[in-house]
């Protein structure tokens, strides 16, 4: 059981909670404004700050101008322009730490998001999607600074 406090070590729990508190804001990235919506009503309920892109370019752009503080993206792998993966590629390469969640109704794309990254099939109900955020941003060490 966890302490709280600790001075030269921390385990990944501990710190993914601490940043989590800290750091409540979402990106929701999909090209369907319905989707979008509705994953913005459930993690602003959850607490989070969100904004929503309907594209991969933008959603990298804002990310940059936030150097990267951000709690998690919950992103669609079939969009137009940079997919899903490739945007959540890119994340990694110049945000390491942002952990990012990957979602389609493809099934054929199941397998290329799901083992790298959270995966959530679409259509999904208000608690799979807060168990893959919350296990997407626990997923992730802390970083030191």
């Amino acid at each position: 059981m966890s302490s709280g406090v600790r001075h030269e070590s921390m385990d990944i729990s501990d710190a993914a909670v601490i940043r989590v508190s800290l750091r409540r804001t979402a990106f929701v990235v999909d090209d369907n404004a319905q989707v979008r919506n509705y994953i913005q009503s459930i993690l602003r309920d959850e607490g989070y700050s969100v904004f929503a892109f309907e594209s991969a370019i933008e959603a990298l752009n804002e990310l940059a101008d936030r150097n990267g503080d951000v709690a998690v993206i919950i992103s669609d792998v079939e969009m137009p322009g940079l997919d899903g993966i490739a945007f959540a590629e890119e994340v990694n390469r110049r945000f390491c730490g942002v952990p990012v969640v990957l979602m389609s109704g493809a099934a054929q794309r199941k397998d290329s998001a799901q083992s790298r990254w959270p995966f959530l099939a679409k259509p999904f109900m208000h608690p799979a999607l807060i168990e893959a955020a919350q296990l997407a941003v626990m997923s992730v060490p802390a970083i030191s600074k």
